[in-house]
């Protein structure tokens, strides 16, 4: 059978286009699985959200403590500037005596 053929009888067989980009061999293994690959990925999906609900909060409670982190480290460089300023004192001025 020519790639042609194979194609027709994909579409015969299945009665949908093989996908693009994938050789006629793989694609026929996946639609011939097709309900087993569904499962697969079902259990896979709730594996992954019963692991995400299980980090959820401490990645919640970490993400909270380095935005308040962030804060305060931006806080103290701008009170450092205001001193800076307010003190006259630039460590790029070229008006040194």
């Amino acid at each position: 059978m020519n790639k042609r053929q194979q194609k027709k009888a994909f579409k015969k067989r299945f009665g949908v286009n093989p996908p693009k980009g994938m050789k006629l061999r793989t694609a026929t293994i996946i639609f011939d699985n097709k309900e087993a690959f569904i499962i697969a990925i079902k259990r896979v999906k709730e594996a992954l959200l019963g692991v995400w609900e299980q980090i959820k909060e401490p990645f919640l409670i970490f993400a909270e403590e380095l935005l308040k982190a962030a804060k305060e480290i931006d806080r103290r460089l701008k009170e450092r500037e205001v001193v800076a300023i307010e003190g006259g004192f630039n460590i790029h001025s070229n008006e040194r005596r």
